[in-house]
């Protein structure tokens, strides 16, 4: 409320642009979005226009910021819109990637190969790698395909410390590897078609959707009775 404060009231952003959970995008050409330490102003354009400066916004939120004798942390800033750092996310506005930052990809990697090298780990050492590791495939998510024996072995070492059997220290070093990858392209063309496959490795069936349907499927009413299953 106190960043709010400043950018609503004394700044003089118009509230109405706010974006807030469990409330509507706000219409019009403007977003805003308040951080607890920071101010993102976000405007669909055209093309890129490189060299544009600080928005008027960006302007007076940092006069505001030196009359209040507040901080503000240089790097968060994306004043200049083409790069900089996103809640432990990196932004690079010219090729349209979002990543991992480099900064949370080393420290990942430091305690990825910091835990294979212990002889008996603790269930808070896997809870805490396994929170590192998921918060890596928010930027791409089938990497959350590699982790499994993982889980097994936070059960395990629920009554007491244990070794990493060899599945367990590959996955670690795959998703470790794989890590690098972290990151989705924010300009990549979605498909106009959609195609579903089983999950048979012989290809038992498959379809193509290319248009929506008018009605949604209908489903008969349940039927009572025991031993109907086949109905």
């Amino acid at each position: 409320m106190a960043v709010r404060s400043i950018v609503f009231d004394r700044v003089g952003v118009d509230m109405a642009s706010s974006v807030e959970k469990e409330k509507p995008l706000p219409r019009g050409p403007v977003m805003t979005v308040v951080y607890l330490d920071e101010i993102h102003k976000l405007k669909m354009v055209n093309e890129e226009l490189s060299g544009s400066g600080p928005s008027e916004t960006h302007v007076r939120f940092n006069e505001v910021c030196d009359e209040l004798g507040l901080p503000r942390n240089g790097a968060k800033q994306l004043i200049h819109a083409f790069s900089g750092a996103i809640q432990g996310g990196e932004l690079d506005g010219r090729s349209g990637v979002l990543r991992l930052a480099p900064d949370k990809l080393r420290n990942f990697i430091a305690i990825s190969l910091g835990l294979v090298c212990q002889r008996q780990v603790q269930e808070f050492q896997i809870r805490h790698w396994v929170g590192k590791a998921a918060f890596a495939a928010t930027f791409r998510r089938p990497l959350f395909s590699i982790l499994e024996k993982v889980f097994d072995l936070i059960q395990r070492c629920t009554s007491s410390p244990q070794t990493m059997t060899a599945t367990e220290i590959d996955e670690v070093l795959s998703f470790m590897i794989l890590a690098g990858h972290a990151q989705s392209e924010l300009r990549v063309e979605l498909s106009t078609t959609i195609s579903c496959t089983d999950a048979s490795p012989y290809g038992g069936g498959s379809a193509v959707a290319q248009r929506f349907k008018e009605k949604s499927l209908q489903v008969k009413e349940p039927m009572d009775g025991a031993n109907a299953c086949g109905q």
